[in-house]
């Protein structure tokens, strides 16, 4: 026999909020389902700390080594612009994306979020776009 579920959830009216749970206990099951978040997103925090850490210190190399040996061609231009994208992403994008990964449940700045998703857009598109740039132009 299959356990009856409630459909009312004392709803009133255009109140969405059920009556019958207090501030205090709505924040408290959020910050449990975030805990149990977090620790299912252990590892992809993890590995994403990882490629921001490897990919400051490979993009800043790739900066300094293209800009000061090797001479001026359009293949240094396309590597120059994309290491500079990546390294936009490991400063910002990646702290961010962590970010919210421990904040899923209580994130509410629209602001921000929209940044973020333009900031990670813009980043993305322009790094591969510039890629497939320089494989035509070699």
């Amino acid at each position: 026999m299959a356990s009856e579920t409630p459909t009312d959830y004392g709803l009133k009216g255009n109140n969405t909020t059920p009556h019958n749970v207090t501030e205090s206990e709505r924040i408290a099951y959020l910050a449990e389902l975030q805990a149990q978040t977090t620790l299912i997103m252990l590892p992809t925090i993890v590995l994403l700390i990882l490629f921001a850490v490897v990919g400051l210190f490979g993009n800043t190399l790739v900066l300094i080594a293209y800009s000061q040996k090797f001479r001026k061609t359009a293949t240094r231009i396309f590597v120059m612009a994309i290491a500079s994208f990546d390294l936009v992403t490991n400063v910002l994008v990646i702290p961010v994306e962590v970010y919210d990964m421990f904040h899923i449940w209580d994130f509410d700045n629209a602001h921000m979020c929209r940044v973020r998703y333009f900031v990670s857009s813009v980043t993305t598109v322009s790094s591969a776009t510039l890629l497939l740039a320089l494989s035509i132009v070699r």
